[in-house]
């Protein structure tokens, strides 16, 4: 099993050793059916240093 199974980017930038040296916990729920599938993640915040974006979810 591979430590980093996703590469992650925002836009056109890769974030993946970011992201993995603060991801906490990360969670995906494959839904029955045409229900939308979900993706929730915790991250250290410890510096207080981390923003959130605007979501582009509908």
């Amino acid at each position: 099993m591979r430590t980093h199974p996703f590469v992650v980017k925002m836009g056109d930038k890769f974030v993946d050793e970011v992201f993995y040296q603060r991801l906490l916990t990360a969670t995906i729920t494959d839904y029955a059916g045409n229900e939308s599938d979900s993706f929730e993640a915790e991250f250290d915040d410890n510096g207080d240093d981390l923003s959130v974006s605007q979501s582009n979810s509908a």
